[in-house]
């Protein structure tokens, strides 16, 4: 379990490193408030991810431990969850709202401070014992911020939200199941082991990853169809081609044969050929590659 989990963390980290070059492309091409904070809010997630990794692979795989790594790590997580608390505070706004409001910031801001101020009762009167309280805690609330911004805008319509929906609730059900996570483990002490915690997140990691490419791919392919759809009315408007020409067209450029033409239009071969032959001579073309050129003109970079 502890090589698959490390393959498994390694995959994530990669596809949540896709996942943040995906988002900058699309905020280079419209820039949108919602997706600037998602975007901080992926890379200062990488970062915390990579400190957990790194604590797996110290516990999991080095005999001797080495204290000021351990040091090191454990006071970076505990400053990059404060962070990322009032990250999350800020992109649930922006989400619900299209940009960060000054009650979301404020929220941010004091969920980052109580953040704060617990972890240092920890680290300083030595409550490790509370640790997973605190993570229980954290967690569940976490879970239970992102499933209710997902309800309270749920009746919404904008980009955004269609965007952002299915990340509300893959975040908001995998913080809540790290809630119950951690209390399983603070009532079953001796089950725990270092792996399940890289473990869980390498699975979260990549439903979080999937989803957004799946997204993204459908988005893409939106904006194809669209692009496509464009194309053909304006080259038939262009063009004054009658319905039935319209139709031709169309056959004529998925491949079909006139014959075939014929059979699926209900009309006979000879007239198939003499609507191309005026369609040709309507658009300046001389045969079907410069027809299906004339509806979706070849890209160039010049």
């Amino acid at each position: 379990m502890n090589v698959l989990t490390f393959w498994l963390s390694i995959f994530g980290f990669t596809a949540l490193f896709g996942t943040f070059i995906l988002s900058f492309i699309k905020q280079k091409e419209h820039y949108e408030a919602f997706r600037n904070q998602y975007l901080w809010y992926v890379a200062i997630s990488w970062i915390w991810f990579m400190l957990q990794f790194i604590g797996f692979v110290h516990n999991t795989f080095l005999d001797q431990p080495n204290l000021p790594l351990v040091a090191f790590n454990g006071i970076m997580r505990a400053l990059i969850s404060i962070v990322i608390t009032y990250s999350i505070a800020t992109m649930l706004g922006s989400i619900k709202h299209g940009r960060v409001t000054s009650r979301f910031r404020w929220i941010g801001i004091s969920a980052s401070i109580g953040t704060a101020m617990l972890l240092i009762v920890i680290i300083v009167f030595q409550l490790l014992s509370i640790g997973p309280v605190f993570s229980a805690t954290v967690n569940s609330l976490i879970g239970i911020a992102f499933l209710s911004i997902r309800v309270s805008v749920r009746g919404q319509q904008t980009y955004r939200v269609r965007r952002m929906g299915s990340f509300l609730v893959i975040s908001g059900t995998s913080y809540l199941l790290f809630g119950v996570y951690a209390i399983l483990f603070l009532l079953f002490p001796s089950a725990y082991r270092p792996v399940y915690d890289a473990l869980s997140t390498a699975l979260f990691i990549l439903a979080w990853c999937v989803n957004d490419v799946f997204i993204f791919l459908k988005e893409l392919s939106e904006e194809t169809t669209a692009e496509e759809t464009d194309s053909w009315s304006s080259f038939c408007e262009s063009f004054s081609l009658t319905v039935r020409e319209r139709e031709i067209v169309s056959n004529l450029v998925q491949g079909l044969s006139y014959k075939e033409i014929a059979d699926r239009l209900s009309i006979s071969p000879r007239t198939v050929e003499t609507h191309v032959y005026r369609i040709f001579k309507k658009c300046s073309v001389s045969n079907k590659i410069e027809l299906t050129q004339k509806i979706h003109p070849v890209r160039t970079n010049t």
